[in-house]
């Protein structure tokens, strides 16, 4: 009785093809596996094999074979020289040896480790055009195969040969546009993962972190920098570094040489450049007396807008191998959207100078705070009155962002703004100086006087209960109290408002330090 058929006999379950999100590179592996076995079974070979001709390194690229043989190449590649298949991959012509000289057979077949006593060889080159045809067009392969009878091979088994070659460019083909599909779907992913936690903590900070992270994702890297502009020291630093070896590398708030430096020729000429050995450039990656060294890929990218360029993306590997153009588009694309995110953090900057209310909350917008602030410093120095200041922090923001998202925690914010207001005078002035900061100064008080304000402050706010989508619920807050001296800075007097305010979130939270 014959053997029922079953659906293996047709159709290879666990393969890629089986699988409902497979991915291009395990499928094509898998189908030109399918296609070497079977020119193996239909020209009755000896070895079959699929070799890839990378001209930038001159090498003969094993992709995949099949083989009788047990001394078959154990390495991925050898040198382009006067073999078969190099000269196929040169030619763009196909081979047909119908009686391999013995004494010839390892210079003319180096895809073994030793003799195979090979008698015949057949190959075609296999084409995938992107640009060039006809007579321009070179192969990007070879598929090549032998026999150890001599005159194994024929004319008919050359046409034959050339339908897999066919088959095998329509593979190709395939395979690039799915891949090409895939980094897309990536790419469009990373773009949205910027988007969302720059949505969730909109800082400068937070869009680098993003960059960074996504950008390392994106392609295969050693290290990875960014270079901004930093106003204080009014210099281009390096603001962000992932180091994914041991080795030293350039350490964040390092300046770099502008313009005598690979990173600010980036950010000068706004165009991206790539060197693949350091050895072989004059210009140092970031600044003169760098003590890192390595000899591999560099490149270098402007993060830019329509408008401006705001620094400079930096990947670089310990190896000499290039990053691809698909590399350096994906790397644009991204670098694009972190600065049309920088282009409007830069913007509410520039409109925060002109901006006296911080509209989410309705207080005293920083840099008007600030402003005040030194007024009021010279105001109790020249009347011989006291002045303290609070500076008042919202326990575990993160947590609330998380939770709510920036526009939930920016409701937050304006509910407790308000409790302070009406736990304070109406002279007394109240600013939001950070996403999760008030500050407070209180006119003609003391820094123990200040204290009793903030115990006010702080149990006023924690009675307070917050209604925001669906939910009620109560925070709290930790202060810290700095007293003016005479002839203090307000960058002093802040300093020390911080210094308690840390002490009071170190110890738990819901507390009041004084300075």
């Amino acid at each position: 009785m014959p053997r029922e058929l079953q659906i293996t006999d047709f159709f290879d379950i666990d393969s890629p093809l089986g699988k409902a999100e497979s991915e291009p590179r395990a499928e094509f592996d898998f189908l030109l596996k399918k296609v070497l076995t079977l020119v193996k079974d239909v020209v009755f070979a000896h070895s079959v094999a699929f070799f890839w001709a990378n001209r930038d390194k001159g090498h003969m690229v094993l992709e995949s074979f099949v083989s009788d043989s047990s001394v078959f190449m154990r390495t991925k590649r050898f040198p382009m020289g006067h073999d078969l298949c190099s000269k196929i991959s040169e030619s763009g012509k196909p081979e047909l040896l119908t009686e391999v000289n013995p004494l010839s057979e390892f210079e003319m077949l180096p895809y073994y480790d030793s003799p195979a006593h090979v008698k015949s060889f057949i190959g075609a080159p296999v084409f995938f055009s992107q640009g060039a045809v006809g007579a321009a067009a070179k192969p990007v392969a070879v598929l090549a195969a032998d026999s150890i009878v001599a005159g194994a091979f024929g004319s008919e088994t050359l046409i034959l040969l050339g339908q897999f070659t066919k088959l095998l460019s329509g593979l190709i083909n395939d395979y690039t546009q799915k891949y090409d599909l895939l980094i897309d779907s990536e790419l469009l992913s990373a773009i949205e993962r910027i988007d969302d936690r720059a949505k969730e903590n909109f800082t400068l900070q937070n869009v680098t972190t993003a960059l960074a992270d996504e950008s390392s994702k994106m392609v295969a890297m050693d290290y990875l920098s960014i270079v901004l502009f930093d106003d204080k020291r009014a210099s281009w630093m390096v603001k962000k570094v992932l180091n994914r070896t041991h080795d030293e590398y350039v350490p964040v708030e390092q300046p770099i040489d502008f313009p005598h430096s690979i990173a600010a020729q980036t950010i000068k000429n706004n165009y991206h450049s790539m060197v693949d050995a350091q050895s072989t450039v004059s210009l140092p990656r970031y600044h003169t007396g760098e003590n890192f060294g390595t000899n591999g890929a560099f490149l270098s990218l402007p993060i830019s807008s329509a408008n401006k360029c705001y620094g400079s993306l930096n990947v670089e590997r310990r190896e000499k191998v290039l990053f691809t153009p698909q590399d350096i588009r994906s790397l644009k694309i991204l670098a694009s959207q972190a600065a049309g995110l920088l282009e409007i953090l830069y913007m509410n900057d520039l409109i925060d100078e002109y901006v006296i209310i911080d509209e989410k909350t309705g207080v005293c917008s920083k840099k008007y705070f600030t402003q005040r602030l030194d007024e009021e410093l010279h105001r109790a120095d020249d009347g011989g009155t006291d002045l303290s200041l609070l500076l008042v922090g919202v326990d575990h923001h993160n947590e609330l962002h998380e939770r709510f998202g920036r526009d939930g925690f920016d409701r937050v914010m304006g509910s407790l703004a308000k409790a302070i207001r009406s736990s304070v005078r109406s002279y007394d002035l109240v600013g939001r100086v950070d996403v999760n900061k008030f500050a407070v100064v209180l006119i003609r008080t003391t820094a123990n006087e200040a204290y009793l304000w903030s115990e006010k402050i702080r149990k006023t706010v924690s009675g307070n209960v917050i209604e925001l989508d669906g939910k009620n619920f109560s925070v709290t807050i930790s202060a810290g109290v700095a007293g003016a001296q005479e002839g203090i800075t307000r960058d002093e007097l802040l300093n020390n408002a911080v210094a308690v305010l840390e002490k009071a979130v170190t110890a738990g939270g819901n507390a009041v330090r004084v300075y």
